[in-house]
């Protein structure tokens, strides 16, 4: 039965998007089409292996526009793949733009090269080789195998994979069907996504990117090309003049930041014991990590006392007041970071809510709900609150990955907070994580940040996106992936925490000329 081509998938806008995630203008050039080329691991290999950087995309009958990433190149040695910069991404779902992507968590297994199936990202820590003969498994052992993988497109198998047409209802996938509707066609894959394996995830939904339908209108594999006058110039200008004072990376230096926080006091005549420092930002931006940074800090050790890590929705829900204690001195800190709800669409924290915290009005533990903000007649409402109970200083935390597909309405939200903050003038600063992930040097060394023009960029693009001086965006590191802790991190998170007090004390001189210390 003949199959009529399909058009291409990805728009120009959706190439502009990969580009910017892959971090080069680049040209895509189509090498493979499943409705041109036939669906045939044989035929995938043939025309894309050895080929050098890929982006696989499928389109499935729901309206999701989802793929992967492979900077390096798709073999047939039965063998698993590694690759640094590899990722996962969704560029529509049912039709509507969500850009979203996850990273690679384990190189070694970033994808597998296996004789007999299409793209597959992700894998088993044990070698295909080592396995039994994977393309010969028996239904069974290949399902318990696909637990493994994050996203695979399709295996060969005469009876588990065929062209079908029109209306889904009464085909089992994996079977070879085929039905009459002029209206759509679609193929019947007998892929299979279950991230959390060799990448993350969008918190416990391992099935994010496809919604679990893997009847495609294509699939489609793309060479990248990287534009090569960019990269050199983007090489060049890495050398070039620090972009901001640098600290001196040495011991001396993370001591003295380390002791100035260590003996921070508000400003006398304020009445405050105390700073609070507001922690704002969209889902896993890396608010409860930078508190986890700082206490690691000063207990010498990695700590996790904050919940961290992947989700689809913020895994912060009550409001905590974070106090620090210094072990070599047994005594806390005269700060506390306070931690909230996450900006998102939606399921976010609400602005009155975000309006009563500034105030005062909300007490520790709140739980955040999602459907209303909070009232007065909520239990522990502080209606008189003192000075001490109000935010003395707004941090925004930014993920430098993300903000290229920051949202307009998470944008608005942001806007909307700044607003009310502004009117009680308030200080604000941002601290930029995540900076590693745009620029491979700074993860290797740190010490090249201020050298990197990809962080400078960064940082004046949201500079200008928030509306702050960039003398307020401070780039910060969180440990994330570390297992002991390093002087330059330490130096980052410290400074830009200093600046912070130091503008909350602007805040309570500002309020005791006025004299509102009470």
């Amino acid at each position: 039965m003949a199959w009529s081509q399909q058009k291409l998938i990805l728009s120009k806008k959706e190439e502009d998007q990969l580009s910017s995630w892959i971090g080069n203008p680049c040209q895509f050039q189509l090498l493979y089409k499943a409705s041109r080329d036939g669906l045939s691991a044989q035929t995938f290999h043939r025309l894309c292996d050895n080929k050098g950087p890929t982006v696989t995309v499928l389109q499935n009958s729901i309206g999701n526009v989802f793929g992967g990433y492979l900077s390096s190149s798709w073999n047939s040695n039965n063998s698993m793949i590694k690759d640094d910069n590899a990722f996962l991404f969704q560029l529509q779902r049912r039709y509507v733009t969500t850009t979203q992507r996850v990273n690679v968590q384990t190189p070694e297994t970033a994808a597998c090269g296996v004789q007999s199936w299409g793209p597959t990202f992700g894998g088993s820590s044990e070698d295909p080789r080592d396995c039994k003969e994977p393309w010969n498994f028996t239904k069974k052992e290949l399902f318990d195998l696909d637990q493994d993988f994050d996203l695979r497109t399709f295996f060969d198998n005469n009876s588990n994979v065929g062209f079908q047409w029109g209306f889904k209802g009464g085909i089992n996938r994996g079977q070879r069907a085929f039905a009459q509707n002029k209206n759509q066609q679609f193929i019947n894959l007998n892929g299979q996504e279950n991230l959390g394996n060799s990448y993350g995830t969008f918190g416990s939904n391992t099935c994010q990117l496809s919604e679990g339908d893997f009847n495609v209108i294509d699939l489609e594999i793309y060479l990248v090309k990287g534009d090569e006058k960019s990269a050199a110039k983007k090489v060049e200008t890495f050398c070039s003049q620090p972009w901001r004072e640098m600290p001196v990376w040495n011991v001396q230096s993370f001591q003295s930041l380390k002791d100035y926080v260590t003996g921070y006091h508000p400003i006398e005549d304020s009445n405050v014991k105390d700073v609070n420092i507001l922690l704002l930002g969209q889902v896993g931006a890396g608010k409860s990590s930078f508190f986890n940074t700082i206490n690691s800090i000063f207990r010498g050790e990695i700590t996790s006392r904050a919940c961290t890590g992947s989700s689809d929705h913020s895994l912060t829900k009550t409001f905590r007041k974070y106090r620090i204690r210094n072990p070599s001195t047994g005594r806390y800190l005269n700060l506390k970071l306070c931690d909230t709800r996450g900006l998102e669409e939606s399921f976010g924290v609400h602005t009155q809510d975000i309006a009563y915290i500034l105030d005062g009005h909300i007490p520790e533990h709140y739980q955040f709900n999602p459907a209303s903000n909070a009232t007065p007649k909520v239990q522990g409402f502080l209606k008189n609150p003192k000075i001490e109970d109000r935010i003395h200083c707004v941090t925004f935390v930014i993920d430098a990955s993300t903000i290229d597909v920051i949202t307009d309405s998470v944008l608005h939200h942001i806007k909307e907070v700044q607003n009310i903050i502004v009117e009680r003038g308030i200080p604000q600063t941002v601290y930029m994580t995540k900076l590693d992930k745009i620029c491979p040097d700074v993860d290797q060394d740190v010490t090249k940040l201020f050298l990197s023009n990809t962080c400078k960029q960064a940082v004046d693009k949201v500079a200008e996106m928030i509306g702050v001086p960039r003398s307020h965006v401070f780039p910060v590191k969180n440990y994330e992936k570390e297992t002991r802790l390093h002087v330059t991190i330490n130096i980052l998170a410290l400074t830009a925490l200093r600046q912070t007090l130091v503008f909350a004390d602007d805040y309570l001189e500002d309020q005791y000329e006025i004299g509102d210390v009470y």
